[in-house]
């Protein structure tokens, strides 16, 4: 009985880790593309101002 429950909270355990994994990759993918976007326009609003 006992090992039956230490199973399932490792497991709990583990699936609660995997999906901290998970959005912490889905948020390092937003910071990403903010970043990319941000540099982009810092060039276009330089281009713009060399004009």
């Amino acid at each position: 009985m006992e090992f039956i429950l230490i199973v399932v909270i490792l497991f709990v355990l583990f699936l609660l880790v995997r999906n901290l994994e998970v959005m912490k990759n889905s948020i390092t993918k937003k910071q990403d593309e903010q970043i990319r976007l941000l540099q982009e326009i810092k060039t276009l609003l330089e281009d713009k101002h060399k004009k």
